[in-house]
């Protein structure tokens, strides 16, 4: 089926924020590790995440920190702080 993805890692497999501390963590892209494939903006369940000049981008307010977008990365440039 065209734009399904049977690849990769599943959201299930991604790490679960512990939201009773009241600290979301956010991605943060390494701009000098990203290659702008895209991969995250396709993994991204909220739609947090853009490409901007073959860069990605998070918007902090849509992220719900939930590392599907860093376990998607092949390049290891996003992980999750806060």
């Amino acid at each position: 089926m065209p734009g399904v993805r049977t690849e990769g890692p599943r959201p299930s497999d991604a790490p679960v924020p512990d939201l009773r501390r009241g600290v979301r963590k956010k991605a943060v892209v390494d701009s000098a590790l990203c290659k702008g494939c895209g991969l995250c903006v396709d993994a991204c369940p909220v739609g947090a995440i853009t490409l901007e000049k073959a860069m990605a981008v998070v918007d902090a307010s849509l992220c719900v920190g939930c590392g599907v977008c860093a376990t998607t990365c092949p390049e290891g440039a996003i992980r999750l702080q806060g």
